[in-house]
């Protein structure tokens, strides 16, 4: 059990090694319902290694990682999506071949207790709502990173993982991913944690922010806090941004 009861998400000395190399250093990191934090960090920094340990595709060399005080740690991935962590990774693996609906369809089998019925807000805010027919090659790079979240969110998942959801999209689809983000949080109580680069959709998320570096979480906070946090400046932003 976790320490610290009211948390969704509590991480406790998370350690992964590859060799010699600690990709991920005796981190720790507590999130609350509703929470949307990003993580930021350098490439190497051991962002997609934290993901990939939350989520079951690399078990813990020590550590606890805890969801509503249930220990997830080494339990293999079809066992945490069932608990309740859902993950859409950076690039979209979306069913080409088959229609937005189809691909929802397919999602919502997936949601605990049997198929989900309930419509995702993210099909209206991101203007798939009339294109359910559609095949999803059809789609932009933009819409199909919509369409994945969505599929995401039709199996009901308590955290939500989301690796670089802006990637290749336009400013105008960046845009409006943040702004669905945000109304997912404020509106629906999604609880989300996104690994993002573009310093300014971290800008415009307006939540948490945690700095990643060398596998330890060394900030944590608003953005403008961790923007001028000095390990961060030195080790990811540049002075530049000072």
């Amino acid at each position: 059990m976790t320490d610290n009861p009211r948390a969704l998400l509590d991480i406790r000395g998370l350690t992964r090694s590859f060799g010699g190399v600690k990709a991920v250093d005796t981190l720790d990191l507590t999130l609350h319902e509703g929470e949307l934090l990003a993580v930021i960090g350098p490439n190497g920094c051991g962002k997609t290694t934290l993901f990939n340990l939350m989520t079951g595709q690399l078990k813990p060399d020590a550590g606890s990682i805890t969801l509503s005080g249930v220990e997830i740690g080494g339990l293999p991935p079809n066992k945490i999506a069932r608990l309740g962590i859902g993950r859409k990774f950076q690039v979209p693996s979306v069913y080409e071949e088959l229609t937005v609906g189809e691909n929802l369809a397919l999602a919502k089998l997936a949601a605990p207790g049997g198929r989900n019925d309930r419509p995702s807000p993210v099909l209206e805010r991101a203007g798939l709502a009339t294109r359910l027919d559609q095949p999803a090659g059809l789609l932009s790079h933009g819409q199909k990173q919509w369409l994945e979240i969505a599929m995401v969110l039709a199996a009901r998942p308590r955290l939500v993982l989301l690796d670089e959801p802006t990637a290749g999209m336009t400013r105008a689809e960046t845009l409006e991913t943040i702004d669905i983000l945000r109304r997912l949080r404020d509106e629906e109580g999604i609880t989300a944690i996104v690994i993002e680069h573009d310093m300014a959709a971290v800008a415009a998320l307006g939540g948490r922010v945690a700095a990643m570096i060398r596998g330890k979480i060394v900030a944590d906070g608003a953005f403008e806090t961790i923007r001028a946090h000095p390990q961060v400046i030195e080790a990811y932003l540049g002075a530049a941004h000072a």
